[in-house]
Parts: structure tokens; sequence; C-alpha cells
């Protein structure tokens, strides 16, 4: 990461975002031991999940970064929430640069990391009232993002294009229907995948954000691009020079996947 920043003239103290994917446990504990080493004091805001593997059979960890060149307009501003610590990992829940800000993966935990009474549901019980998930999906977004957001200067209105890591694809239905709830009428570009575990075995979602700032100069706009419907969870949002799409599958308008030719 380092030598791909400095071939564009930036570094890792204008990392605005870091994603990190791990196959096991312990590579996180690893990895937050050479990110506490090579970042120094600011870890930019960070979503760390364990999915069922990588691409290469022999790897552990796969990270991938968003980060800004210096410039007049481009420091970056940090941000807390009021009343809370930064994590135990260490990254900054929200940070804005320019007109745009950029949101942490948050879940359904408390300050104290556990999880919130509200989200919960006993054991034995088998219906009656919202689902765990669904309670974790409402929560994340009203508890968790649109306070980080407002810290940052921004609403959840402005949110450009989110990431949502879901534990279990028969809980992707309930994640499009809550989610709808609260963006239908303020559309965000959306990529919905499942994950295998979080930070907390009790986790059900966990999701990050890019948004931008109130009174900015960009314009929130949503793109019309004529890709099927069951191609698509979400639109395709640009502002400004950015364009954000929704998380793309390869299947045609009649929801199927195209047959190759040969």
């Amino acid at each position: 990461m380092r030598a791909i920043l400095k071939e564009l003239g930036t570094d890792l103290s204008n990392a605005v975002r870091v994603d990190q994917f791990y196959t096991m446990g312990p590579a996180v504990s690893a990895y937050h031991l050479a990110r506490f080493a090579e970042f120094g004091s600011y870890i930019p805001p960070s979503t760390s999940i364990i999915m069922e593997r990588c691409f290469t059979a022999r790897t552990n960890t796969h990270t991938s970064m968003i980060a800004v060149v210096p410039g007049q307009g481009y420091d970056v501003d940090k941000f807390t929430l009021p009343g809370q610590a930064i994590s135990a990992s260490s990254y900054n829940p929200a940070v804005a640069v320019n007109d745009f800000v950029f949101v942490a993966g948050n879940m359904a935990f408390r300050p104290d990391g556990t999880l919130d009474p509200k989200v919960y549901v006993g054991p034995n019980r088998n219906w009656g009232g919202e689902t765990a998930f669904r309670r974790q999906v409402r929560y994340v977004i009203t508890e968790r993002l649109e306070p980080s957001l407002k810290a940052a200067g921004s609403a959840l209105e402005h949110s450009l294009k989110a990431q949502a890591y879901i534990r279990g694809v028969e809980n992707f239905p309930d994640f499009i229907e809550v989610w709808s709830q609260h963006f239908r009428d303020i559309p965000c570009a959306v990529t919905p995948v499942p994950a295998k575990d979080y930070a907390n075995t009790d986790g059900m979602i966990e999701i990050n954000l890019i948004a931008l700032r109130n009174g900015a100069s960009q314009r929130k706009q949503v793109v019309a691009t004529g890709i099927p419907a069951g191609a698509t969870y979400g639109p395709c949002v640009r502002a400004g020079e950015l364009v954000f799409p929704s998380g793309l599958i390869a299947v045609g308008a009649d929801a199927a996947c195209p047959v190759p030719i040969r």
C-alpha cells in the first residue's frame, strides 16, 4: 500500500478508509499489530470481516484502501462520536476530506462492545415481532451510521455508497427490505456481501458508508443506467467527478446468468 501510494504522491496518513478481509480470527490480531506499527497514531475508518477464503489458497488476509492526494482543501478531518472512546482497534469512526465523509464499518453494539438490548431476541423465541437480524440492520442505520454522519457534519440523506456485510445469504431479502425503508426516498448505492464472521460472534450485519458533507459543493445525483433490476440491489449514484455503482451481478433482464457462447 505504501509503495503504491508513494507513486501517486501520497502516503498512509492520507488514507480515508481501509478494509480488511480475513479467513480466520488469529489473522486479525496479527494484522492489527502490523497496522499499528505502520500507520502510527492515525488509523483511518476501518471494516474488518471474516470471509470463507481469499482467492489464493494460502492467503489469509486481503486489504483495500481509499486515500487522497494531499493538496489545498484535501486535509483529513477526524471525528469521534460525543462521549465515546475510539475502539480498541484505534480506527477513527469517521473522517472527512473536501466534500466527502467516510464512515467506518458499524455493528449493533454499544460502546462497551456488548449487544444492545434493543436488538436482542431470546434464543427460544420462534416468532413475534422483528427478527434479530432485522433489528440489527435498523439499529446500525439509526443508532450507528446516522450519529457518525452527524458528528462529521453530514446526514443520512447525503449517503452515496454503502457496503453491507451480511451473516447468511438467507438474510439478504430482510436486509434489502429494511434498508429500503430508510433509503427508498434518499437513494444510496449499496453492495451487500455474505460474511462468515465478525469481531463479535453475536453480530449479524456490518455496514460502512461514504457520504457528502452538509452544504457540499458536489451534488448527489442518481444515474439511470438501464441495468436490469435483478442484476443490482441498488442505484448508481454520482457526486461530482466520482461515480458510485451498487453491487452488480452477471444476470440479464430475465434474471438468468448469460449462457456463454461456444
